[in-house]
């Protein structure tokens, strides 16, 4: 083999090494540039935070009384009595009147189904119920703020148009609660 073949296979084979090597020490530098496993952080405090529940609960001014006493009630009579409620505590709450228990004397037939129950309330200017006994389940009373007093007026009357020789002596006994949740 002459000199100059040699030269030549050297030449030859020299360029493409170089060629190579360039390529792949572009490959590595574009490579770490595209996945690059920086990471950058950054964080603020915000120390002191004060939390805590608020409170919650309200006076009822004839609390384990009766509220209303209509006994001897006659066809196209009523009898009214009131009640006020007091929002204590930190919160607002929206107030529920349920009927707990109803007993009529005698079950049949029951008196409750014909006396009318209307419940006002005073404060608010609205009537959350007027109906008869037994179908007064549950009735929303409304949020009440913190602090107002709610007077709530509750009306029996004995319409005269339901009013039977049947029901004379008849009596019920209902249970009303009053509760709240806060809001």
């Amino acid at each position: 083999m002459s000199l100059r073949t040699r030269e030549r296979h050297g030449r030859s084979l020299r360029r493409p090494l170089v060629t190579l090597c360039t390529l792949a020490l572009l490959g590595l530098v574009a490579g770490g540039t595209v996945f690059s496993t920086a990471k950058f952080n950054f964080r603020t405090a915000n120390p002191g935070n004060a939390l805590g529940a608020a409170t919650f609960s309200f006076t009822n001014n004839k609390e384990g009384q009766v509220i209303i006493n209509a006994v001897n009630l006659r066809p196209g009579q009523t009898q009214a009595a009131t009640l006020v409620i007091t929002a204590a505590g930190t919160c607002n709450g929206l107030y529920t009147l349920v009927r707990s228990s109803l007993t009529n004397v005698p079950a049949s037939p029951a008196v409750a189904g014909v006396l009318n129950l209307r419940v006002q309330d005073l404060t608010a200017g609205t009537t959350p119920y007027n109906g008869t006994f037994t179908a007064l389940a549950s009735v929303s009373l409304g949020t009440i703020p913190v602090g107002t007093p709610h007077t709530l007026q509750f009306t029996v009357s004995f319409p005269t148009a339901t009013a039977t020789p049947a029901y004379q002596g008849g009596s019920c006994t209902m249970t009303l609660t009053i509760g709240g949740v806060a809001q």
